[in-house]
């Protein structure tokens, strides 16, 4: 053997080596999430130390938002809501559904033996005006939206209206209301090298309030905080580590496949990878 080609085996060995030594790519797994480490923020607020010296346990109490007059199943409120219903259930306290989708679907079951089927107006109908509103009336008993069902049209300033429907839900006794100040997660550097410290922070500000007199029981900020360490190369990971959906194919639905399809690989059965044609 030459010696250059001899040092060229040598060097090419040496890469092989360090290659192999190399550590990989720490494993990550959705319960380290940013989505999941956000819910572990969100559950360090402690609405108890509000409620239980001002609302008895039995108390009808409702979370709202003071930034939104409707419910939103945005990401970013449905996080925030859902964890602050869950630990307000689990303290013990009687909780009220105020969620726009759920009220619908509860109010439909006002009967007490039979199912009533809903259909709500939109808000373009709502928001006509004067004589507009009461012609609209006769489509909702058209659609079975108020047919033998109590209604009262409330008027307000330049004759705009407000459909107001009485329903069997029970009205609360409290309202837990909240407002976001602050949400979300920074990176820092890690207290060992490469590693990098994940510092989540929610602050909200919450008043609670009598809700037949409109009094004022508590009004403050809650700050919660929640800190972790990650690998420094992981970060981009954990930021976007969400889960693919893959749908069955429906035949019925989709109706059937008639282009001819052929996998191209070792194998049509087994996990090999192949290309679809």
């Amino acid at each position: 053997m030459s010696q250059r080609l001899m040092h060229w085996t040598l060097a090419l060995g040496g890469l092989l080596a360090v290659a192999g030594c190399a550590p990989g790519l720490p494993s990550v797994r959705f319960e380290q999430s940013n989505q999941l480490f956000m819910e572990r923020t969100v559950e360090g607020i402690d609405l108890d130390a509000v409620l239980s010296a001002r609302v008895p346990k039995d108390a009808k109490i409702c979370l709202v938002s003071m930034e939104s007059a409707e419910t939103s199943d945005h990401p970013f409120i449905a996080e925030i809501e859902d964890q602050l219903l869950t630990a307000l259930c689990a303290d013990g306290y009687a909780v009220l559904e105020r969620d726009g989708d759920l009220l619908q679907r509860m109010i439909a079951e006002r009967s007490a033996d039979n199912f009533r089927w809903m259909r709500f107006p939109n808000d373009m109908v709502v928001s006509q005006q004067g004589a507009a509103v009461g012609a609209a009336s006769s489509g909702w008993l058209a659609t079975g939206y108020a047919s033998g069902y109590d209604r009262t049209t409330v008027y307000g300033a330049n004759a705009d209206s407000v459909l107001a429907l009485e329903t069997q839900l029970a009205g609360s006794e409290y309202v837990l209301a909240y407002r976001v100040l602050e949400c979300g997660i920074v990176y820092r550097k890690g207290p060992q090298r490469g590693t990098a410290t994940r510092d989540g922070l929610l602050r909200l500000h919450v008043r609670l309030a009598n809700a037949k007199s409109g009094q004022l029981l508590y009004a403050g900020n809650l700050q919660s905080t929640h800190e972790d360490q990650v690998p420094g190369v992981s970060v981009r990971q954990l930021a976007n580590f969400y889960y693919s959906f893959y749908p069955s194919n429906l035949p019925l639905v989709r109706g059937a496949r008639t282009e001819y399809r052929e996998i191209a690989g070792p194998s049509a059965k087994g996990g090999d990878k192949g290309e679809l044609r």
